[in-house]
């Protein structure tokens, strides 16, 4: 597992993309992380996205999660040439956060759950313990059924070619929230997030037989050739993910009180 075991071509985009924030933000860039499946080694070639934390000085942001206008165009034009299908990927997600603290609406990565690639880890890294992740999985529960509504009103008018969009963005919610069903059914953050998505569904399916919806959805998404060739099997993958959101749901409701 680890960024070295990446594919190259995945490697030298990380790269490229690591070397854009450079040219980017220059002294202002303090930290850069990769975190998620490209670190815990259950990559999905043409699924996954290949996520990216960089940590900058706050001065250079103009919100929580948006750098100003100048240095947001330097970083697309230094990326804008790298395509991410090329190397595997489904797209480069880069998030610019302050180095002093996560967002209000950010659970900080866990140890075990990222590697850094640039630089030392900041404050917002480092203090991850004081984060509540306990009280932000359980809020983040509750929002399952206005998700639900808000995925298939976002589904419904779509043609065929747009399909596997679709099924991506509901799996994002689906592997979202089945880490926060994890973190309050193992009742440690640290223990949950650095799951692999393997290790994950096992857990959920001993938690609870009913949450073996949640593998069904990832049985779908790792015949992503098909999600994209082939409409019958994208409507599936699409009801199946919706049928684990509403499982995870289910079973939140039942053990949150």
């Amino acid at each position: 597992m680890g960024v070295d075991a990446l594919p190259p071509a995945l490697r030298g985009s990380l790269n490229a993309v690591v070397r854009a924030c450079g040219d980017a933000f220059g002294p202002h860039l303090r930290c850069v992380i990769v975190k998620g499946s490209a670190v815990k080694g259950d990559f999905l070639p043409g699924y996954s996205d290949l996520d990216v934390h960089a940590f900058v000085s706050p001065e250079v942001l103009m919100s929580d999660r948006a750098p100003k206008l100048e240095y947001a165009m330097r970083f697309q034009e230094a990326i804008g040439g790298l395509e991410p299908r090329d190397a595997g990927a489904s797209q480069f997600q880069v998030y610019f956060l302050p180095t002093d603290r996560p967002p209000e609406d950010w659970a900080p990565a866990v140890p075990g759950s990222y590697e850094v690639v640039y630089g030392e880890p900041p404050a917002a890294l480092v203090n991850w313990r004081d984060f509540d992740y306990q009280g932000r999985a359980k809020q983040a529960l509750a929002s399952i059924p206005g998700d639900v509504r808000t995925l298939i009103e976002r589904t419904l008018d779509k043609p065929n070619r747009s399909l596997g969009a679709c099924v991506r963005l509901a799996g994002t919610f689906v592997k979202g929230h089945a880490y926060s069903a994890a973190i309050v059914a193992a009742g440690d953050a640290g223990r949950a997030l650095t799951m692999r998505t393997s290790e994950l569904l096992q857990f959920l399916e001993d938690t609870d037989p009913s949450l073996a919806a949640v593998r069904r959805f990832f049985d779908f998404a790792a015949g992503w050739d098909r999600v994209e060739r082939e409409p019958a099997y994208a409507r599936d993958a699409y009801r199946a993910a919706i049928e684990a959101l509403e499982a995870i749901q289910r079973w939140a409701a039942s053990r949150i009180v």
